[in-house]
């Protein structure tokens, strides 16, 4: 039997904007002075290249939801032909934010540890502003259906 996976289109536009806002926030105002630290000498960007930045940023925020939004329909009882869910939502969102975390954004995180020698400063903010961005998308997603 295959899975009837019911996704919503806003909440996967929304989660992905609010993924996008939630990051800007973090890295830019509350830890800008790690995130200083863990870029090469600061050169000046034109507005081409800061639209460029922002475009791919966006599209990578949207296939994150839109990847995510999958993966969570995808472990849904009810998309499996049962008649309600194991788990409350906020749990079934918790876990999949986590379990998305632990699996597919620490070990990236840990790679720039030992591959790029960042600090474990800068690995605690990113990794932290990830799972946020993650639990905030993930509870979207799972109330928003």
């Amino acid at each position: 039997m295959e899975p009837q996976l019911h996704l919503n289109a806003f909440a996967i536009v929304t989660a992905a904007l609010s993924s996008f806002i939630i990051g800007t926030l973090w890295h830019v105002f509350l830890f800008k002075q790690i995130n200083q630290s863990k870029k090469d000498p600061v050169t000046a960007q034109s507005v081409s290249q800061c639209l460029i930045s922002i475009s791919i940023r966006l599209a990578g925020t949207f296939l994150m939801a839109f990847v995510f939004s999958h993966n969570i329909a995808a472990w849904d009882p009810r998309s499996w032909g049962y008649e309600e869910a194991f788990v409350p939502p906020f749990i079934a969102a918790m876990m999949s934010a986590l379990f998305t975390w632990v699996g597919f954004y620490i070990p990236q995180d840990l790679h720039r540890i030992s591959m790029d020698g960042k600090s474990w400063k800068v690995f605690f903010s990113d990794t932290l502003g990830n799972l946020l961005t993650l639990i905030v998308s993930a509870l979207i997603l799972v109330y928003w259906k």
